[in-house]
């Protein structure tokens, strides 16, 4: 098994979407600001997944939406 993400609701106690890899769950917060402003993730939540069984909250709320806009600026400021 590889390591995975998950975006929860944590509200409702759904499971949003399954990505592999946290640039890609990242781009997605990115995606639900953008078109629906930063409430479309209130009570939304990334976990992590490793192999071993490890893993955990990564970020929720408006900390999620922070990360996902400081990876994209350090992703910017890469290229």
């Amino acid at each position: 098994m590889k390591t995975f993400y998950e975006m929860w609701d944590a509200v409702s106690r759904n499971l949003i979407a399954v990505y592999d890899s946290e640039n890609e769950v990242l781009s997605a917060v990115l995606t639900f600001n953008q078109d629906d402003g930063e409430e479309s993730i209130e009570g939304v939540a990334l976990v992590r997944h490793e192999p071993d069984g490890s893993g955990g909250v990564i970020a929720a709320d408006a900390a999620l939406a922070r990360l996902a806009q400081e990876r994209q600026q350090q992703s910017i400021s890469a290229d």
